[in-house]
């Protein structure tokens, strides 16, 4: 009857915490739909306006009605906003042979496994269907090739190479948001050990976690030899892992796992091809900060500013903070900044910020914007001008080659503050839909604890590795690894600079193996920067369950 007992313990536990939930989420919306109206002051989204809308719908509370009413008349709408902007990519066009080559070596190390950056890209033409296409894609965007060459990942560098009976490594890579992949092949360069038997080896790929292809390790004297497998691109996602997986053998029988001579290497010149259709992206900034930042993205992504026609402390300080935004959101990812005279020195993959009053960017009366411009001043619907402390966010795009553009701008200097702390204060960013908002009022957001750093370790004297951050800002989560020799588990462990550690540090290792577990020659080992500072043998013969 226990395990009765138990079930029906964890039911009412749950319509308990379905209770709680529901209250939780009453009282949250209560006192959060003023601040949501004190925000859309901060952030009025043009968008949910001109469709006849409130900012946050089915609202029910006549106090934030009223106040949304009283901001409504603050501000007119233009009666005939332009239509919403789209962002077409275009392809960087290079001559090259129609069944690509094998990659020679690159000693450009990639910045990270994720995102390699600056690969070779071609395009070539498709025919059109017009019969097919609807006016929002009138202009069919040609395909494009893409080759993403594996040594650009640290993980391969000069040597990737697979040990053991049985061995398998990961390289990770992503796909960017405007792709719409039609093909994709791997072109796999490897070599392998002469003494290995063809009969008992063989190397195969997989790609998120399914097989694509394997080709058995057959070759003579070490040569290196090549094997192209299709990817179906229904298994490609945003993040995607390719995974070489080895099985060597250099006896009929069973082969020592330990012997040196079990080896076989990926060599570094082999590759990922891309065939795709870049789609158009329609600009809003419920995506923000894509287009202007894709964490996604397998090149570097660029940003240029125009510089107003006189530099001045507040157009520094807002370009400052905008800037500081995107350097934190990228980490580890290639972020290139520049400057720009004027939109005719915009390049392939540029995004475009531009910052300031009307006065100091005149660019912005020959960009096609929701809000009209007169005599250097921003206006609403009835023609009059927005305060000078009111700031407006807007996308468009450029006029020639329709590159992206970001305005942050207002009639004064306050307003253009206001208009980039909203994008770069998160709490505020996230409310922001539609091609225009208006920041009339910020939230003040306070200091964080002097010694709450991010991605280092928690204050805390006891913590668990689920309150550490990955490299990709996600909590640490179980990992498993497989093979006889399988690569290590790391995690950052960054102490704070003043932070000392004293005798008596412990760590509370959980962890589980299966049943086909070797007892006598496996372990688990524990070690920091290479320091060995515990072990245990799996010694279950039926595997081990969260042993410590």
């Amino acid at each position: 009857m226990k395990p009765f007992f138990s079930l029906f313990s964890h039911a009412d536990a749950a319509r308990e915490r379905t209770r709680s939930s529901s209250r939780d989420r009453k009282q949250i919306r209560r006192w959060l739909m003023p601040l949501g109206c004190a925000l859309i002051g901060l952030g009025l989204t043009l968008s949910q306006l001109l469709m006849g809308g409130v900012a946050v719908a089915q609202k029910t509370d006549q106090g934030v009605q009223q106040q949304e009413n009283q901001l409504i008349k603050q501000f007119t709408l233009p009666p005939a906003p332009p239509p919403a902007p789209v962002y077409r990519p275009q392809p960087a066009v290079e001559a090259a042979p129609e069944v690509p080559a094998p990659a020679q070596t690159s000693d450009r190390p990639a910045p990270e496994a994720v995102a390699p950056s600056q690969t070779s890209t071609t395009a070539q033409a498709q025919p059109k269907n017009k019969d097919n296409e609807s006016k929002e894609n009138a202009t069919a965007q040609p395909s494009s090739e893409y080759v993403l060459e594996l040594n650009r990942s640290p993980a391969i560098g000069n040597r990737f190479r697979l040990k053991g009976v049985h061995d398998e490594a990961s390289v990770s890579f992503t796909r960017p948001r405007d792709w719409k992949i039609q093909s994709a092949k791997a072109y796999i360069r490897y070599q392998h050990s002469p003494a290995l038997l063809a009969s008992h080896s063989n190397l195969m790929v997989r790609v998120n976690d399914t097989s694509i292809g394997s080709k058995p390790l057959n070759l003579k004297q070490s040569q290196a030899g090549e094997f192209v497998v299709d990817i179906p691109p229904k298994l490609l996602q945003d993040t995607n892992n390719i995974t070489f997986v080895a099985q060597q053998n250099n006896a009929p029988g069973c082969s020592n796992p330990a012997d040196p001579n079990l080896w076989t290497e990926v060599l570094s010149d082999s590759k990922l091809v891309f065939k795709f259709q870049p789609q158009p992206i329609p600009l809003d900034f419920s995506r923000y900060p894509y287009p202007f930042f894709d964490e996604l993205s397998l090149n570097a992504n660029r940003i240029s500013y125009l510089p107003p026609t006189r530099l001045n402390d507040a157009w520094l300080t807002a370009a400052a903070r905008f800037e500081t935004n995107l350097g934190r959101q990228a980490d580890y990812r290639p972020l290139e900044t520049r400057l720009i005279k004027n939109v005719d020195q915009l390049q392939w993959n540029d995004r475009l910020a531009v910052i300031g009053t009307p006065a100091e960017q005149p660019l912005l009366k020959s960009l096609t914007l929701p809000f009209t411009i007169a005599a250097n001043q921003l206006l609403d619907g009835s023609k009059k001008a927005f305060p000078g402390d009111v700031g407006i966010l807007m996308l468009t795009t450029a006029p020639k080659n329709g590159v992206p553009v970001l305005v942050a701008t207002g009639n004064g200097p306050e307003g253009v503050a206001k208009a980039v702390q909203f994008l770069v204060q998160p709490q505020n960013g996230a409310i922001g839909t539609g091609q225009a908002i208006i920041v009339s009022a910020l939230g003040e957001v306070s200091s964080p604890d002097p010694r709450q750093w991010s991605r280092y370790l928690p204050i805390e004297d006891s913590f668990k590795l689920s309150d550490l951050k990955t490299e990709k800002h996600q909590p640490f989560q179980d990992v498993t690894v497989r093979g006889a020799s399988a690569a290590p588990i790391e995690f950052d462990f960054r102490a704070l600079p003043d932070d000392r550690f004293e005798r008596g540090s412990s760590m509370l290792l959980v962890y589980s193996y299966g049943p086909q577990v070797n007892p006598r020659t496996s372990a688990v080992d524990v070690s920091i920067d290479g320091v060995g500072i515990g072990g245990r043998r799996l010694a279950a013969a039926d595997g081990g369950n969260r042993e410590t």
